[in-house]
């Protein structure tokens, strides 16, 4: 399977991401802060071209 994780901390903020491409599409979202999470929920099925 094809995986990668990331972590990166600095004083203000604390992520981790663990990516599975060929995973089941699932996600665990949890920033602490509610809206924030509902944004980054509802973006899962969103593609971004930047």
């Amino acid at each position: 399977m094809r995986k990668a994780s990331v972590e990166r901390n600095t004083n203000e903020t604390k992520i981790k991401i663990d990516l599975d491409i060929d995973g089941m599409g699932k996600a665990d979202i949890n920033t602490g802060i509610g809206f924030f999470d509902q944004c980054l929920r509802a973006s899962q099925n969103t593609v971004f071209l930047i």
